[in-house]
């Protein structure tokens, strides 16, 4: 998938890190689990795929769903998210949707559900593998956004790893700079730097303009037309009903291989639908990341360290590149999976993995609001920022 990667650009990390000197590069990292790695509850009114074999969507689509347009599909799942009658739905005739739903109309759902967010509030945890190196713990970041023009403030927040950072870019009077200074004792110290030069990089592969969600629907749409390009239609490999606790609980830095063993709900897209379902148990994340286990590409459970609410539950999908794929395709990553949530109609979660399992990168967006900025939002001399 696409995060707007180049066509000879290896995997970007989600997320821009501000990385203002080279000897801060240490605080670099990798991924976290993906949202499929957040702590997960078991709703005891959740209809599994055990419980609901043969899959029987025809309740919830309409006749001959699936050779309508790519925009029609769009149109039509829209209304139905809206309504609520997605949520209400079971997690059966959820997979059914997605399994008849085409690429093409997922792009263009995400991308309808985010054109009114031109100005917007969301929070990130962000996971990345920098210079081959794995995260203790992730960035939390508080993100404002203007997408055209482009201009952006991010303050990397308390809990998080690089906690007291501030960047502020604003396309429309930097001529490509970036404003940033670094936490702690050298808060104080605001430097000008490239937008994507090394001090930009010293801490993520991406930049400060690769930020918003936007991003997000533009990876999806980069890898499905290299899917296109190999002759493959670009549905995803897996799809997964994830039932998730409410608030946010940090994952473990290394999950079980298995989908199947975590997956609530679970069936894989090709080559024919193969049902699975099986409750997941605890698990304590570790004390240190590490690289000697993958993480799942769908659901893992762990250990809840506050009160949970109605578990939330999100569609999970993976697309993985062909193990044998020698084309000259540019995919994002071998293994990407992308995670909506089913209230609102833009990406959740995305998180990647190299060809031999080891996490790249993963993403969360949360509390996201639209806002109507006003001048000072990106201005230097706002009161509430230090630079």
């Amino acid at each position: 998938m696409s995060f707007h990667a180049s066509k000879n650009r290896p995997l970007r990390g989600l997320g821009i890190v501000l990385g203002m000197l080279s000897w801060c590069a240490s605080g670099l990292g990798a991924i976290a689990p993906s949202a499929m790695a957040a702590a997960v509850a078991k709703d005891p009114a959740a209809q599994t795929l055990t419980d609901a074999v043969p899959l029987s969507p025809a309740s919830l689509l309409p006749p001959g769903f699936a050779r309508q347009s790519a925009s029609a599909q769009s149109d039509w799942l829209s209304r139905q998210a809206s309504s609520g009658a997605l949520q209400k739905a079971s997690d059966a005739q959820l997979l059914g949707v997605m399994q008849a739903l085409s690429p093409e109309a997922l792009v263009d759902y995400l991308r309808n559900g985010i054109q009114p967010l031109k100005e917007y509030q969301f929070e990130m945890t962000r996971w990345e593998r920098h210079d081959g190196q794995w995260p203790s713990r992730p960035d939390k970041m508080l993100v404002r956004y203007q997408d055209s023009p482009r201009r952006v403030y991010v303050r990397w927040l308390a809990g998080g790893k690089h906690a007291g950072q501030e960047v502020l870019y604003d396309e429309t009077r930097s001529g490509g700079q970036v404003l940033g200074h670094f936490g702690g004792l050298l808060r104080f110290a605001s430097i000008s730097f490239p937008v994507d030069g090394v001090i930009a990089h010293s801490q993520s592969a991406h930049n400060v303009r690769e930020l918003g969600l936007q991003f997000a629907v533009e990876m999806l749409e980069h890898d499905l037309a290299s899917y296109h390009e190999e002759g493959l239609d670009g549905r995803p490999t897996q799809l997964a009903i994830v039932h998730e606790a409410e608030p946010f609980v940090a994952a473990p830095a290394a999950l079980p291989e298995s989908v199947a063993s975590s997956a609530v709900s679970a069936v894989s897209a090709n080559p024919a639908p193969a049902i699975s379902a099986a409750a997941s148990a605890p698990m304590s994340p570790p004390a240190a990341a590490s690289d000697s286990a993958a993480p799942s590409a769908s659901v893992a459970a762990t250990t809840a360290t506050t009160t949970t609410t109605t578990p939330v539950r999100l569609i999970s999908m993976t697309w993985e590149v062909p193990p044998a794929y020698t084309g000259t395709g540019a995919h994002y990553a071998p293994r990407v999976e992308l995670a909506i949530d089913l209230r609102h109609p833009w990406p959740h979660e995305v998180a990647a993995w190299d060809r031999t399992g080891r996490p790249l990168e993963s993403v969360r967006f949360t509390q996201v609001d639209a806002r109507q900025w006003d001048a000072g939002t990106f201005d230097r001399n706002n009161p509430d920022y230090h630079f």
